[in-house]
């Protein structure tokens, strides 16, 4: 250091912490308005800043490493965000143990993006090995136990496996239903979609129909028509619709799921990308129905 230059501002720790924290407030209120795109470049710059302050092997940085690669994986980056929750994950297991809960979390989203990815052998065995440790730190009824089960019926799903997959779904909300933790309601909404859809693919229309229309209830209440949750279960009703071949209704839920998701995640994010894909599809089937 220059004999000049004395440690103020942002050269030294405490500047530092000041504007990692600055940040995390301006990282905070994009995600809280779903802006994704604008949340990624602060994301970036906490990483810089926050490399200094606490250590690339540290714990803290590991929290930091696994919030920016969750913005990755929903703006599409999946090749950095890979990267950032296996970095994530080595810090934490090497600073907090390979039982800590806070391990699990990254292993978890890891899984969540190897899922996305089409890697279901990988994600399957994080996705188990996250479950096993919320299930021996937290317990049973906690709700990233809950959502562990959950996300492994997910990805059953995406496999194929229905009935186990409604086997967790089920197994999620009766925990769920037993909780007074604060997001209990907006998870007992998610958790009825996803066997909504598995009760679709084992032609039970009946109970799919009922699941959806109370999940969508509860969606609206909790979350309102403006966010993520209401354009992925407009989506997921749209495929029942498909599914029973209503194709000129789930254009018009498509429609809407289109607009709401390119205000929140851009046009160039995979999440519009897939519910184009769906209209596109949807479209189709309607217009060679219209054909005969």
């Amino acid at each position: 250091m220059n004999a000049n230059c004395e440690p103020c501002g942002s050269c030294s720790i405490s500047g530092k912490k000041a504007m990692v924290d600055k940040l995390q407030d301006d990282l905070n209120s994009h995600l809280a308005a779903g802006d994704y795109r604008s949340a990624y470049p602060v994301s970036i710059r906490i990483l810089d800043e926050a490399r200094d302050l606490y250590g690339a092997g540290s714990a803290d940085y590991a929290v930091l490493l696994n919030d920016a690669a969750s913005i990755e994986r929903a703006i599409g980056l999946y090749e950095d965000a890979e990267r950032h929750f296996s970095a994530a994950g080595r810090a934490l297991r090497e600073t907090l143990g390979e039982r800590d809960p806070e391990y699990a979390t990254t292993l978890n989203n890891l899984a969540g993006l190897h899922r996305l990815m089409g890697k279901h052998e990988e994600a399957e065995a994080e996705f188990k090995r996250a479950l096993e440790i919320y299930r021996s730190a937290l317990g049973e009824g906690d709700w990233h136990t809950i959502s562990c089960y959950n996300n492994i019926g997910l990805l059953w799903q995406d496999m194929g496996r229905y009935e186990e997959a409604l086997g967790c779904h089920v197994s999620a909300l009766e925990l769920l239903q037993a909780s007074d933790a604060p997001e209990a309601q907006a998870s007992i909404a998610t958790t009825l979609m996803n066997g909504a859809v598995c009760s679709t693919k084992l032609g039970d229309l009946d109970e799919a129909v009922a699941l959806y229309d109370y999940a969508m209830e509860l969606i609206i209440q909790v979350h309102g028509k403006e966010g993520a949750a209401y354009a992925g279960a407009l989506n997921n009703v749209a495929a029942h619709h498909v599914e029973i071949g209503e194709f000129e209704r789930a254009c018009e839920l498509l429609t809407e799921s289109r607009a709401l998701t390119e205000r929140l995640f851009g046009t160039d994010s995979t999440a519009y990308e897939l519910v184009c894909e769906n209209l596109a599809y949807a479209q189709a089937r309607s217009q060679a129905v219209d054909r005969t």
